[in-house]
């Protein structure tokens, strides 16, 4: 039997008095990485040795995950100089929704009668309370992540456009005079773009040009004006060439204000619409280069 689902909100890591919020360093919070993951014949194995054999078997999913930390280590510095901080009953009925979640895709999968304690016990090694613990830090450190990225884009100046990809030059051209001529991108964009946006008469997620300038629609949209029509520009995938036409919806001023200041707006902002892959990838690159991500020599059982 699950038991009760609320008497995990009592956990230490998140137990907070009165309205105070959780920051950067409640995410840091994680057990050592020193600890026995498995015991083999007796013998404990320590999960540093798993992440070594991993480096030296299979070593682009270790760069991945290399990444991944990066990533999240530049969040947590960066929300600590920010001083953000998120709300603890937020991240409390986030894990609740997760848990439930969890409990329902296991049904689906098992049947009623399955139980989700001893189901995380048996495939993660956890129990209940330490399995909660760590999707609260992860379920922070996407709060974080969220609000770090939305409050370094908006510092930037934006663009909002509709695309139309078509594959070739005089298709393209086409589309470029027909606008032009008074034609409705919306329309051309649902019966000729060759892009997946095509179905949503060509609208782009948020363009941000300062961590996408070589993008095949920001170059198209480069000196625009706001409701002009830029384009073509080329560029290829892997089914041929590709040519693009865009229009220019808005351009959007970067927001100076310091973050104290823009905290309300952001929350609201990120509701409405929620950190894109394009929006993070352009942050994690910026800070990559600006902060340094340095690999120690030595690590993975190489000494130079």
């Amino acid at each position: 039997m699950i038991g009760d689902r609320r008497a995990w909100l009592a956990l230490p890591l998140f137990f907070l008095p009165g309205d105070q919020g959780l920051t950067a360093a409640d995410a840091r919070r994680w057990p050592g990485s020193d600890r026995a993951l498995l015991a083999v014949g007796g013998v404990d194995v320590p999960d540093r040795q798993v992440l070594e054999s991993l480096w030296f078997h299979e070593p682009e999913i270790v760069r991945r995950l290399i990444d991944q930390v990066a990533g999240e280590e530049l969040v947590l510095q960066a929300a600590e100089a920010l001083g953000v901080e998120i709300d603890a009953a937020e991240v409390q009925r986030t894990v609740a929704e997760e848990w439930e979640g969890l409990r329902e895709g296991l049904e689906v999968a098992y049947g009623a009668a399955v139980d989700v304690e001893e189901w995380v016990l048996m495939t993660c090694g956890l129990s209940p309370d330490a399995y909660r613990e760590r999707l609260a830090a992860w379920v922070l450190q996407r709060r974080l992540t969220a609000v770090v990225v939305r409050d370094a884009s908006r510092r930037l100046d934006a663009l909002r456009v509709r695309a139309i990809v078509v594959g070739s030059l005089e298709e393209a051209q086409s589309v470029v005079d027909k606008v032009r001529a008074g034609a409705d991108f919306r329309v051309l964009a649902r019966k000729r773009s060759l892009d997946p946006s095509g179905a949503e008469e060509g609208l782009l997620p948020r363009v941000t040009p300062a961590w996408g300038a070589q993008a095949p629609h920001v170059l198209a949209a480069e000196g625009v004006a706001a409701g002009e029509v830029g384009g073509p520009v080329h560029f290829s995938v892997p089914e041929g060439d590709r040519w693009v036409v865009v229009r220019v919806l808005e351009r959007i001023p970067a927001d100076d204000r310091p973050y104290a200041e823009a905290a309300g707006d952001i929350a609201a902002d990120l509701t409405e619409r929620p950190v894109g892959p394009e929006e993070w990838a352009g942050w994690f690159e910026g800070q990559r280069a600006e902060r340094g991500v340095v690999l120690r020599p030595g690590f993975g059982g190489k000494g130079d």
